[in-house]
C-alpha cells in the first residue's frame, strides 16, 4: 500500500492509497482511536473503490505511522 495523495493534518484522512491488489484507489472508510496507543492516534480502515479489497493503517495527529507500525 502507498500513498497517491495526502493532504495535510486531521489524522491523514483525506489520504488517497493504492490497492495492493488492484492498484485503484483506496478510499477511508473507517477510523477509530488506536486501542493501545490511545486518542492520539488512530486506527484506520481503507477499502478499494474497484476490487473491495481492506487494508488498515495507524498513524499520529500529522497522518504519520504510529509508533508500532514503524
Amino acid at each position: 500500500m502507498y500513498l497517491v495523495t495526502a493532504k495535510p493534518g486531521n489524522f491523514g484522512a483525506h489520504d488517497i492509497l493504492a490497492c495492493k491488489s488492484c492498484h485503484g484507489e483506496m478510499m477511508l472508510t473507517r477510523r477509530s482511536p488506536h486501542p493501545q496507543l490511545g486518542s492520539d492516534f488512530e486506527e484506520q480502515r481503507f477499502t478499494c473503490r474497484q476490487c473491495g479489497h481492506e487494508a488498515t493503517r495507524s498513524v499520529d495527529a500529522q497522518g504519520k505511522p504510529s509508533p508500532e507500525a514503524a
